[in-house]
């Protein structure tokens, strides 16, 4: 593991090692923002990213034998908000920090992904607070976990996959780290849930424009351990225009999980082209200005039936809709969801440290 040095930094006396703390992930792979390239097989993170990490000093009676355990009350003062970059397999931070010399003192570990998406003056998509009403922000000497607050940006280019660790590594010594000592392991989970709106192809539509309506635009997760959001903001709307369709994909969201009100509704507007089987009249006849809407709660198919649980939108789902166009509406052919963390013929996998 090679890390980039710097002054050993020590806390009020206490004794440490001369053993370097070390990072690794163990994550699903995440996309940096939504397009039709970043979808793809693999659970590594991408070589170059970098990720934000907490780390909470627990001090023990040294002598008893007894570790030092994770409460409610610690405080991330021996790192916060670190930024750690993985790069060809390594992962570097500076200033290095180093184990406890003692098993009594122990550390507690927790992280997010992308780094860039937080900073510590709230002025990020995600902020970070010490209360769920989120009127005092996220500090060193703040208490317990965070509680994140964060807003989907509307344009999809711009939709980050929020990955948050599932805290596994509480009250850590150097020789407690698995599966290699003194390295930390990450396990991070997305966050909130991608969305996918297609159209089935040859039947001749093609997509002018699409606007989802009453939606969840923004949450606070209460519980970054368990991906627990609560306390959305008003609904609202979201619209695309001069949408381009790469494989039958109309879009793809990485979206603010919630349970899907009643009202929330997709509505289309298309033209549909069919090929004249006329050699006097070879050329093709465009209907144009087509529109139509479903709701996305009671997603009826194309075969009447609705599929059963799809009120709502689940961290780390993914979540296809592919639609059917005719000439006076729309209808959905089928409903798709796939496991947790959306990887298809895996979990997770370490990366190869």
């Amino acid at each position: 593991m090679l890390l980039a040095s710097c002054a050993k930094v020590e806390m009020g006396g206490r004794a440490f090692s001369d053993i370097p703390l070390s990072f690794s992930s163990y994550s699903p792979r995440p996309v940096s923002r939504v397009d039709a390239g970043s979808f793809v097989s693999g659970t590594s993170l991408p070589d170059s990213c970098t990720f934000g990490v907490f780390a909470y000093f627990q001090e023990g009676t040294v002598g008893t034998g007894t570790p030092a355990t994770w409460s409610a009350s610690r405080t991330p003062n021996f790192l916060f908000d670190q930024k750690v970059e993985f790069f060809e397999g390594d992962y570097n931070y500076s200033s290095v920090r180093y184990w406890p010399a003692n098993e009594e003192n122990t550390i507690s570990f927790w992280a997010y992904y992308p780094y860039s998406i937080y900073n510590t003056g709230n002025t990020g998509a995600l902020k970070l607070y010490s209360n769920a009403a989120c009127t005092a922000a996220y500090t060193k000497s703040s208490a317990g976990l965070p509680y994140a607050k964060y807003t989907v940006p509307s344009n999809p280019d711009n939709q980050y996959d929020l990955l948050f660790d599932s805290f596994s590594n509480k009250n850590k010594t150097y020789w407690n780290c698995t599966p290699t000592p003194g390295t930390v392991q990450f396990n991070f989970r997305h966050a909130l849930s991608w969305v996918e709106f297609q159209i089935i192809e040859g039947t001749g539509a093609v997509i002018n424009s699409m606007e989802v309506t009453d939606l969840y635009w923004s949450g606070v997760c209460t519980d970054v351990e368990n991906r627990t959001w609560v306390n959305q903001a008003d609904l609202d709307d979201f619209s695309v225009s001069n949408v381009t369709v790469n494989s039958s994909t109309i879009c793809s969201m990485i979206m603010m999980p919630q349970t899907l009100e009643s009202t929330a509704t997709l509505t289309i507007n298309y033209d549909i082209t069919y090929e004249s089987s006329d050699p006097g009249h070879p050329d093709p006849i465009v209907f144009a200005g087509n529109s139509g809407s479903v709701l996305l709660r009671a997603a009826t198919l194309a075969d009447g039936t609705t599929p059963a649980g799809i009120t709502a939108w689940e961290p780390g789902h993914h979540y296809v809709y592919k639609i059917r166009a005719g000439f006076d509406r729309i209808e959905f052919e089928e409903v798709i969801v796939s496991a947790d963390d959306w990887i298809v013929g895996a979990s997770d996998i370490s990366v190869p440290e």
